[in-house]
């Protein structure tokens, strides 16, 4: 594909190219089937046709729409109401919500469910994120310029977006749970909203995250 700039050189310039994020994160909070996911798929075509591309066409994807619009969880006998963010693409709940005791399952290992009955219950695990490796991306890039080697083999950061024990969400549902609260106690930052796992796959059980500042309290 070839493009030019509005001022004809024939390349893009950075600052053109950070004026497009800029625009596409204007648009707000994009996920699948969202206004604002839609309203840049629009912006996309045109700049599209302002390139000069022909036959530009927006194509339809079946996707699973899900947006809730409202989430609250409360401890009535502690007076204490949590900041919490759904868990996307759980299940809903009823108008009145979900009451039941909520019972502390660890990590949620085999071993913890069987020391825990949940059936009926509210689940509440601590959820544990995965780290990335520089070995990992060493291993996966076709070049690496790092003349001073200072770029460690050890973990870089925290993958948030690979959660290692989410299997415990589906273990609670299995053993009859009738909700789930995960705790994001490896988060390396405070808050709750969190979109994750971002899967599209329609799960039955409600469930909300904690933020780690809050985790503590909840258990």
């Amino acid at each position: 594909m070839t493009t030019h700039n509005k001022s004809g050189s024939g390349s893009l310039g950075v600052g053109e190219m950070l004026g497009w994020i800029r625009s596409i994160v204007g648009f707000g909070t994009r996920r699948p089937g969202y206004p604002q996911s839609l309203r840049v798929e629009q912006w996309l075509e045109s700049q599209f046709r302002e390139f000069g591309l022909k036959e530009v066409r927006c194509e339809p994807v079946p996707v699973n729409y899900w947006e809730p619009r409202l989430t609250s969880l409360k401890f009535p006998s502690a007076n204490f109401e949590s900041p919490c963010f759904p868990v996307p693409y759980t299940g809903w709940t009823n108008a009145p919500g979900i009451e039941a005791k909520a019972v502390f399952v660890g990590e949620g290992s085999a071993d913890e469910f069987q020391r825990v009955d949940v059936r009926g219950h509210i689940a509440v695990a601590e959820m544990r994120f995965a780290d990335l490796p520089g070995a990992a991306l060493k291993r996966g890039a076709k070049f690496i310029q790092d003349a001073n080697q200072s770029i460690p083999d050890g973990p870089l950061h925290v993958a948030n977006w690979l959660i290692r024990n989410f299997p415990a969400y589906y273990e609670a549902q299995r053993r009859g749970a009738v909700g789930f609260i995960g705790l994001l106690v490896d988060s390396p930052t405070d808050g709750c909203d969190f979109y994750v796992p971002y899967d599209g796959f329609l799960k039955g059980m409600p469930a909300v995250w904690v933020g780690r500042e809050n985790a503590a309290q909840v258990r």
